[in-house]
């Protein structure tokens, strides 16, 4: 078979404000394309995207209504973050990154709920707190 080496970042890499990681990250990156030096880079922007349509409705994902949505995505970063590092990265033939350490810090972030409404507490279960201070338990294999 063909083997091809990956290089495996983050986004967050390319906006991060350390000035030695970004250089490192830079470097790292331009030796795995055969480029010779650093690559010249500016501070990464995230695009918010373009509304066709302004009047179009916006979601925000951390009202109430979408935890059930959000317990799935965060089961799914739950999986990654204990699969990237340990055995993608670690034992991956031809996986390359830079500043390794980093990298697994931003990973171990992707089971955690950015609305900081959901925990995980076993086996695709997250208990939700509201604003009344009210649990409830939450299965994926349930039907909400």
């Amino acid at each position: 078979g063909v083997h091809n080496a990956v290089f495996v970042y983050d986004t967050d890499q390319l906006g991060d404000r350390n000035e030695k990681r970004t250089e490192e990250f830079w470097t790292d990156l331009g030796r795995f394309i055969g480029y010779d030096g650093t690559i010249p880079h500016d501070l990464y922007h995230g695009s918010h995207g373009k509304r066709e349509n302004p009047k179009t409705a916006l979601i925000d994902i951390c009202d109430a209504r979408y935890d059930p949505i959000r317990a799935r995505l965060l089961e799914h970063g739950y999986q990654m973050s204990n699969w990237i590092c340990p055995y993608f990265v670690e034992k991956g033939d031809g996986v390359v990154v830079s500043s390794k350490d980093y990298l697994c810090e931003l990973v171990s972030q992707y089971q955690l709920d950015p609305c900081n409404r959901l925990v995980r507490t076993g086996n695709e279960t997250f208990v939700t707190k509201d604003s009344n201070s009210t649990t409830r338990v939450m299965r994926l294999d349930a039907q909400y």
